[in-house]
């Protein structure tokens, strides 16, 4: 979700869909062409990907345009504002800043078959946000709430984690 009075970007990514969907390691030689002019990593387009809108043009075997789509995991204004009333602020453990300036995460990209509906999106901060997506961790909706996933060198016990300072949370699994 855009930042309000913005709008969000709409990137130009020449890529195969299957080498952008996977989680590619540094070593990869794979690049994708942004806009008509520049190369980038696979890992790179993904992680713009995430907060772009996208338009899906299917390519022949000679690089004709065969079909372009449209834009796809776009969140409804209606959806984003149930988001921001139920996290209120980045929803990330111990992150203080405000919804208003946050960005809406899908949990379960969309990309990956993830729905934008409210227990698949969450408020992150930009740096949340980065954090998720390369730091190793990860979120899960428990009762409708955001939970958040240590990697394993932070808490080897990998203890879920919530970001609700105004209110008492029960976790019931």
């Amino acid at each position: 979700m855009a930042l309000p009075g913005r709008e969000r970007v709409t990137l130009t990514v020449t890529l195969d869909y299957e080498t952008l969907r996977q989680q590619l390691a540094d070593t990869s030689t794979a690049l994708a062409l942004l806009g008509d002019s520049t190369w980038i990593r696979p890992d790179t387009a993904r992680r713009l990907a995430c907060d772009a809108d996208l338009i899906p043009m299917v390519l022949g075997s000679k690089g004709e345009v065969l079909d372009v789509g449209r834009k796809t995991r776009a969140i409804p204004t209606a959806t984003g504002r149930a988001v921001v009333r139920r996290d209120r602020h980045c929803a990330f453990p111990g992150c203080a800043k405000k919804a208003r300036h946050s960005e809406i995460h899908h949990i379960i990209h969309w990309g990956n078959g993830g729905h934008t509906e409210p227990d698949n999106l969450v408020c992150l901060c930009r740096y949340h946000h980065d954090l998720v997506h390369h730091g190793g961790w990860t979120v899960h909706m428990l009762d409708h709430l955001p939970w958040f996933v240590p990697p394993q060198w932070i808490d080897p016990t990998r203890q879920p984690r919530h970001n609700r300072p105004w209110g008492s949370v029960r976790l019931t699994v």
